[in-house]
């Protein structure tokens, strides 16, 4: 996980009204976050204790660095809109960005949440989820490659594209069994069958994947008529992860 993080000095204003400022708040992160789906959670703190007491830290969380390039692009995409970037702006009003940084996690799974819910953990991370590694077979010797991904609900699928000749895409035609992880400490494990997508959907995966996912779309006609690339489709049947270095399964069916 890729983790943004600002430090923010509330202004006079938000001092003197503290209730006005954190009912701004609350509205304008609904307003500014509403479909930048790359973004897999958002957290607020208050420093009580220590230099530069009452400051805030707003951290934004991203799945990986690609998910934060697309959140930069599509925000700055917004900011040409007038009316859009007249609203962003008002937020020197209530505070004055001190910095910000970018942290990620480490590389092995440390830290305690206790009590934390690993229902909506799971949910909270496929919905930021645009890329894993997969572990897919010839049924002689295992592989694994990375694909760039979207999830899709009812029931839960992950849709990738690939070229139709690479190792996977083969192993899938034949061996439809695949594994794999989501990147990140929680390390979101999963299983499931994999297919390609049939002729007729291609058109429909195509809309879903780039309606999610990158935003350098690649032609529909590649996929067509027996083009280089294609879809693949992966239905979930099982998915874990893992809360206080324990390994918890969830139902895929309860993420819908």
């Amino acid at each position: 996980m890729l983790h943004l993080v600002y430090r923010i000095k509330p202004s006079p204003a938000a001092e003197q009204d503290p209730r006005a400022f954190w009912a701004w708040v609350q509205e304008r992160e609904r307003w500014f976050y509403d479909g930048l789906d790359t973004v897999v959670a958002t957290r607020w703190r208050v420093r009580t204790v220590g230099e530069g007491v009452h400051t805030l830290e707003h951290t934004v969380t991203f799945a990986d660095e690609a998910a934060w390039g697309r959140y930069r692009r599509e925000v700055a995409a917004r900011g040409r809109d007038p009316a859009w970037e007249r609203r962003r702006v008002e937020q020197g009003h209530w505070w004055t960005l001190l910095d910000a940084g970018l942290l990620s996690d480490p590389p092995v799974p440390v830290g305690i949440t206790r009590g934390a819910d690993p229902l909506e953990r799971a949910r909270c991370l496929l919905a930021g989820a645009r890329r894993a590694t997969l572990v897919t077979t010839d049924g002689t010797t295992p592989w694994v490659c990375a694909v760039d991904l979207v999830p899709l609900h009812a029931p839960l699928r992950l849709l990738w594209h690939s070229p139709r000749e690479a190792r996977h895409s083969r192993d899938v035609e034949s061996h439809p069994g695949v594994s794999g992880i989501v990147p990140g400490a929680d390390g979101l494990r999963f299983t499931g069958t994999a297919r390609a997508v049939e002729p007729h959907e291609v058109a429909d995966g195509h809309e879903a994947y780039h309606r999610s996912g990158p935003a350098d779309a690649v032609p529909v006609e590649e996929f067509r008529d027996g083009g280089p690339r294609g879809f693949y489709l992966l239905h979930v049947d099982r998915l874990w992860l893992e809360v206080d270095q324990r390994e918890v399964e969830v139902d895929p069916r309860s993420l819908d």
